[in-house]
């Protein structure tokens, strides 16, 4: 493909990617529920599809890391925690995750995506706990959520799984994007200008 051939479909997946995020924060708010466009992963959907758009490999790296363990976490929620999953949910975790990977392919690897994720994390834990309302619990800002208590019982040992698998996923996150990054770089796979 050429290298205008390549940047026709970044605009067409970052698009896709932000109109997935588009649709399914409107029916978030047109369901009166505006704090769950601050879900981690609606707001690492938003940076993927900018990042893609604008050739940003930091606000890809967002995508990719909130996205990928982000689509696990929303499926077993589903299951465990029987929470109500809206139809625009498939787009923006499936269609999220493939879109992150094909991001990291396109702008290789972020030298600041991890600052960048954790970034992300932290200003949408800030928001859920300071300006939202403390019983939808958005990002487990306020509590440990129903059907969580294995990650711990208490408030305190919650948090401290959770952070650590918060260094665990950022982690294997950046091991990923670096290993796509240099197959992409080694012309292993899809050769991408």
């Amino acid at each position: 493909m050429t290298s205008t051939g390549w940047r026709k479909t970044d605009i067409i997946v970052g698009s896709l990617a932000c109109s997935a995020i588009a649709m399914h924060d409107y029916a978030h708010i047109s369901a009166g529920r505006y704090y769950d466009v601050f879900w981690i992963c609606n707001v690492a959907a938003l940076a993927l599809g900018l990042g893609i758009l604008f050739k940003n490999a930091s606000l890809v790296f967002v995508g990719f890391a909130w996205l990928l363990p982000g689509t696990a976490v929303w499926l077993v929620d589903a299951v465990v925690a029987g929470s109500n999953i809206l139809p625009t949910s498939y787009a923006v975790h499936l269609g999220g995750s493939a879109a992150a990977t094909y991001g990291v392919m396109r702008c290789g690897h972020a030298k600041h995506g991890v600052v960048a994720a954790l970034a992300a994390l932290v200003f949408a834990v800030v928001v859920s706990r300071v300006v939202l309302p403390e019983a939808a619990n958005v990002n487990a800002a306020h509590a440990v959520p129903g059907g969580w208590g294995f990650l711990g019982g208490s408030r305190l040992a919650f948090v401290s799984v959770s952070l650590a698998l918060v260094i665990a996923t950022l982690g294997a996150a950046e091991l990923g994007a670096r290993a796509i990054a240099r197959r992409i770089q080694l012309g292993v796979g899809t050769s991408v200008p």
